[in-house]
């Protein structure tokens, strides 16, 4: 809840900027048309996505895992495919950035892949710093 809640609030922050940089540039209050009411809703769908994406995709990569608590896979299959799963959720999402950004699916993917096996190198090597 707070997660989606900050997401909001970030949101609503860039909305609000939008609209103020809007209404300088028309010489009128925004505050109460159609657009502001606009920016309103939009606000609180984007922090509700925002909030909601992350645990989604956390289920996702983890669901081998709860097959693994009830037997119906083995331990070391479960964390493999939770892996395999991490890494291609996270290929999936920087082959979508490349196609928002217009550039090479393919290279944008394989970019976010790259930085994932960095980080966890760097997790292994310099363990977690609490």
């Amino acid at each position: 809840m707070q997660w989606q809640f900050l997401a909001y609030i970030v949101e609503f922050s860039e909305r609000k900027r939008e609209i103020k940089d809007l209404e300088r540039k028309l010489f009128k209050k925004l505050e109460n048309t159609k657009l502001g009411r606009a920016m309103l809703v939009t606000s609180i769908i984007a922090g509700i996505v925002d909030g909601i994406s992350p645990l989604l995709l956390s289920l996702i990569n983890i669901s081998p895992l709860f097959l693994s608590y009830f037997g119906i896979l083995g331990y070391d299959i479960s964390l493999r495919a939770s892996i395999i799963l991490s890494i291609l959720l996270l290929f999936m999402l920087g082959s979508f950035l490349g196609r928002i950004s217009r550039e090479n699916v393919v290279l944008f993917g394989a970019k976010m892949t790259l930085a994932a096996v960095f980080v966890i190198i760097f997790v292994r090597f310099f363990g977690v710093i609490a």
